[in-house]
C-alpha cells in the first residue's frame, strides 16, 4: 500500500505541494484556507460511484484528490496560483482535472501551457503529468475555489 500524500494537510505543508509561486497574504492570520483531501473512488451496489476518504491506496486503486481554497478574509485576494502535484507513484487519469488547469507540469520539462500538444499534434502520456497549476486572478473575500483531479495507482 502507498500512503496518500495528504487526507487533510495543515495550510504550511500544503503551500510546498501547491504553490511554487508565493500567495499573497502568507503567513500568520492569512485569510486564505486551504483543505486537500484524497478520496478511493469505489463502484456502489447500485451502479453509482461513491466516494471513500482515504489514507492509503493499493495498485489498481482510483483516488480523487479535491483542493478547496477560501478566502476566509474581508478583502479579496489577488494573484492565487492553486496547485495540485500527482503523487510519485500515481498517475494521472487523463481528462479528469477539473476545471480546467492554466498549466500543468510535465516530468522533465517543467510547466507548460495546458492542454499539451506537439507541432506533430500528439500529447504527452498522462503518465508524464507531475501537477496542474490554475491562475485564481481575484478570489473575492468568503468566496471559494475549488479543483480536483484522478490518478491511479498502477498495478504491480
Amino acid at each position: 500500500m502507498l500512503k496518500l500524500r495528504c487526507c487533510i494537510v495543515t495550510f504550511t505543508l500544503l503551500l510546498a505541494l501547491l504553490s511554487a509561486s508565493p500567495l499573497r497574504g502568507q503567513g500568520a492570520g492569512d485569510p486564505l484556507e486551504i483543505v486537500m483531501k484524497a478520496f478511493r473512488l469505489v463502484d456502489a451496489p447500485d451502479g453509482t460511484t461513491q466516494e471513500v476518504e482515504a489514507e492509503e491506496a493499493s495498485p489498481g486503486d482510483l483516488i480523487l484528490y479535491r483542493a478547496t481554497f477560501t478566502n476566509a478574509g474581508e478583502a479579496d485576494l489577488a494573484g492565487l496560483q492553486p496547485q495540485i502535484p500527482v503523487p510519485a507513484g500515481f498517475e494521472y487519469v487523463a481528462g479528469s482535472v477539473t476545471p480546467a488547469p492554466e498549466a500543468v507540469a510535465i516530468a522533465g520539462q517543467g510547466f507548460v501551457a495546458f492542454p499539451v500538444q506537439a507541432a506533430d499534434g500528439t500529447s504527452p502520456s498522462p503518465e508524464a503529468y507531475r501537477a496542474f497549476r490554475w491562475q485564481v486572478s481575484v478570489l473575492k473575500a468568503g468566496a471559494t475555489f475549488q479543483a480536483e483531479l484522478k490518478v491511479r495507482v498502477p498495478a504491480e
